[in-house]
């Protein structure tokens, strides 16, 4: 989450009296909050700049709240991509169906009981997916300038065959296959390790987690410390009332803590929610890979080239501009690759550039924009980012390159250190400003 997050709460004009805890939560997490009615709403979203809009139902209650609600909803519904920002309707399940027409038209629906990390969760997901479809949009056209047309990709449709890992007690299983049938084919682990076996072999849609607390906790932690599962939808088992154990879950990366016993199809809505989000990230990013195969990648190492780098920034800027948010560049160098060149020869440093572009292209995120600026630099453009989690990410990738052994056709190993700098987006940077500041602090 970026510290600066802004949140539009439509419907709780008065604090005090609406959810009070929930909000100061939000606030002490680093949101900034805003609040409107519905009416005023729609012009309120554009002058603040909000990244998300809430939608609070759950005080909605006369017939003619429900409509000024779901005129609204429609209405940001058929804001453009460029200009969407995700929604979420708070509500109770037991007026599901009063207000089926606005949830029709929102991005997601979370249910009372509602603790401050179960929103969270979704905000930064939906956030996160929100930055991908914008950044998609932004690449398709900067490709389409270079004459390269991206495939088009539509969000998934209805789930009726996701395969979903079940870990926990057989009695857990049975209720669960009862609930899902329509929607997945389940597969049991009644351990962990079973689970982690299955993880390691197969691919899933989602994870449903039957375990106690402790154990629930200990699991999910685990998944999440795998790069390869870190979108992977976890839904914990649990009693949502109990706001201590929730809350903990969610820190963990718990995507949903849900119960069997519910509103009729709210687990099954919940789950099929998730996995349309985790598949359509999924094509997100394979038509990020699909693009580094053209012209404008380069032909060593496989990342976009200088040119498109420019280009594509001026967009990112302007995007940064108008909506207020975070960037960051980083920069990263070989310092010691004339010396690799001498003692190793030319092929070997070739190699080893080829390695460092496949390491920083596999490291970061889809939405994420991965380059050989020239020589032996690098430059990586982390979206609706801010400098503190930039540099968390840069030195994962230096890490992990300085980690990594290079040899030519099995000749004698050697490391490559990768010296970082970065740059966050302030107003008045160019392109070229932002990267010669980052390259600056990489002395390469």
């Amino acid at each position: 989450m970026s510290p600066s997050t802004r949140l539009l709460m439509v419907g709780q004009t008065d604090v005090d009296d609406q959810q009070p805890e929930l909000e100061s939560e939000l606030s002490r997490r680093g949101f900034e909050i805003h609040h409107s009615d519905a009416k005023a709403a729609s012009n309120l979203w554009a002058a603040t700049r909000s990244d998300v809009v809430i939608l609070d139902l759950l005080a909605a209650t006369a017939a003619g709240e429900r409509e000024v609600f779901s005129s609204l909803a429609e209405r940001l519904s058929r804001s453009g991509l460029s200009d969407h920002r995700p929604v979420i309707a708070l509500a109770d399940p037991s007026a599901a169906d009063t207000f089926k027409e606005t949830v029709a038209n929102v991005d997601d629906v979370l249910y009372a009981p509602l603790t401050a990390a179960e929103l969270v969760s979704r905000i930064d997901g939906l956030r996160r997916l929100t930055t991908m479809q914008t950044e998609l949009a932004r690449r398709t056209a900067t490709a389409a300038s270079f004459g390269v047309d991206l495939p088009e990709i539509l969000p998934p449709g209805e789930i009726a065959d996701a395969n979903v890992l079940v870990v926990g007690e057989a009695t857990h299983f049975l209720a669960l296959e009862t609930a899902l049938s329509a929607h997945a084919v389940l597969v049991g682990a009644f351990t962990t390790d079973t689970a982690f076996d299955y993880l390691s072999r197969r691919e899933f849609d989602a994870v449903i987690v039957a375990l106690g607390a402790d154990d629930a906790f200990d699991f999910v932690q685990d998944v999440r410390r795998n790069p390869l599962h870190f979108n992977l939808p976890l839904v914990v088992i649990g009693e949502r009332g109990n706001e201590a154990e929730t809350t903990t879950l969610f820190d963990a990366g718990a995507s949903e803590v849900a119960a069997i016993a519910g509103a009729p199809g709210e687990l099954a809505a919940r789950l099929t929610a998730h996995i349309r989000e985790f598949r359509f990230r999924q094509r997100l990013n394979a038509v990020y890979r699909h693009s580094r195969r053209h012209v404008i990648c380069d032909g060593l190492t496989g990342l976009y080239t200088r040119g498109f780098l420019l280009t594509h920034l001026t967009r990112i800027i302007d995007d940064a501009e108008r909506w207020e948010e975070p960037f960051t560049v980083a920069a990263f160098g070989v310092p010691a690759m004339d010396a690799i060149n001498i003692e190793y020869g030319y092929p070997a440093g070739d190699l080893a550039l080829r390695q460092l572009g496949n390491v920083i292209g596999q490291v970061v995120r889809g939405e994420d924009l991965a380059a050989r600026f020239d020589g032996p630099r690098f430059a990586v453009v982390f979206t609706d980012t801010n400098m503190d989690a930039a540099e968390t990410a840069a030195r994962r990738i230096a890490a992990i390159a300085g980690n990594t052994a290079f040899s030519l056709d099995g000749g004698e190993a050697f490391s490559v250190d990768l010296w970082t700098g970065l740059a966050q987006f302030k107003p008045g940077d160019t392109p070229q400003s932002l990267i010669d500041r980052a390259l600056a602090q990489t002395g390469c």
